[in-house]
């Protein structure tokens, strides 16, 4: 008699146990894509999840930790599915699976595609830029940074630096301040709001993690060892 599987809580996890190298192989092309999906999935899930229970002014220097972490991940995981999409072969099965399609044509239309003048270029690619680069090293990148500066000066919005009783806790508000500013500006000259800037954002990493997760249970309930507990 099949043994049944105890029902799982609220607020607790079904872990399924599996042996990695008899059930994938890392060196097939597509399986390597998969473990991708599920590093950005993991990646995308956590760090929102930490910014809705850190969302009082507590915590507002973490926020921006989060919020910047956000932005590059979800440009990252963008330009991930894009090559995905790119590649034949790859595409072609990631297409065969049901709601897909739908899918990816949600995420293309809220990036405008990747020219140069789409939310992909304008603001995704460069505000991944900003973060991951920490410069402001290309003149135009001064020049909007001294214009930010000039504007905060000119609205009496003073810099600051938080000084804890230890280097640890030691905060430069002023910077943050800035990029994050300058993360904004790139959406205004997309034509974007502060308001609309955060929505499409939003938007876009929802249907990010719905396709992720689609395209990673299509793959693992196709695996015996793992679809049987799942049942």
């Amino acid at each position: 008699m099949k043994k049944k599987r105890r029902p799982v809580k609220d607020n607790e996890s079904l872990v399924i146990s599996f042996d990695i190298m008899e059930s994938v192989d890392p060196k097939d092309d597509y399986t390597a894509r998969i473990i991708g999906f599920c590093v950005a999935y993991n990646d995308l899930i956590h760090v929102h999840k930490e910014m809705l229970v850190r969302s009082s002014n507590k915590y507002r220097s973490y926020r921006r930790y989060l919020l910047k972490i956000a932005i590059a991940q979800l440009r990252e995981a963008y330009w991930m599915l894009h090559k995905c999409f790119e590649d034949e072969a790859t595409g072609k099965r990631l297409l065969a699976i049901s709601e897909i399609d739908d899918k990816w044509q949600n995420i293309v239309s809220l990036v405008d595609g990747n020219d140069t003048k789409s939310f992909a270029k304008v603001v995704l690619s460069e505000s991944r830029n900003l973060i991951s680069h920490y410069g402001f090293r290309e003149k135009r990148d001064r020049e909007m940074l001294s214009k930010i500066a000039q504007e905060m000066s000119d609205g009496l919005h003073q810099g600051k630096i938080r000084i804890g009783e230890r280097q640890g806790a030691t905060y430069f508000e002023f910077a943050d301040d800035l990029l994050l500013s300058a993360i904004l500006t790139l959406g205004e000259e997309y034509g974007l709001s502060e308001k609309e800037f955060f929505l499409k954002i939003s938007s876009l990493v929802g249907e990010i993690i719905d396709l992720l997760y689609i395209v990673i249970m299509d793959f693992l309930t196709s695996i015996s060892e793992i679809r049987k507990q799942f049942t």
